[in-house]
């Protein structure tokens, strides 16, 4: 889950909702999509990354990277990916107890932005004087 916009490369509307940290706490779903980018110099594109703007910060879920076929070992604060001869750091245990990538976004050359049909009606409305 990702909450800015311009780091997708592509993205499509999507309405839903997700629990986040509280199971009181639910943030709105505005679209899916994808998010190029590095990690240890490496290229890496994440797909099916929930536009969640109102997210504080950015999540990545286990059991996704699980259904891409990789597997996931988590030992000494280090979260290492992999698939077959495939293998490498993608987290390191922070001092808040978290595990954070150094994934580094490729900034899109496109920016997604989704506007009510409402909003654009106000926004062009021709009124009386």
């Amino acid at each position: 889950m990702c909450n800015k916009g311009e780091w997708f490369e592509e993205i499509k509307p999507f309405s839903g909702t997700v629990a986040c940290a509280s199971k009181k706490d639910v943030l709105k779903v505005e679209g899916i999509g994808t998010v190029p980018g590095t990690l240890n110099g490496r290229k890496i594109i994440l797909t099916n990354v929930l536009y969640v703007p109102e997210l504080n910060g950015h999540l990545i879920s286990v059991k996704n990277i699980q259904k891409t076929g990789y597997s996931e070992i988590f030992k000494n604060d280090v979260a290492v990916i992999e698939k077959s001869s495939e293998k490498f750091e993608f987290a390191r245990l922070n001092k808040k107890g978290q595990y954070a990538s150094q994934f580094e976004p490729i900034k899109a050359s496109t920016y997604f932005v989704n506007h009510s049909a409402e909003l654009w009606h106000r926004r062009t409305h021709l009124t009386k004087y």
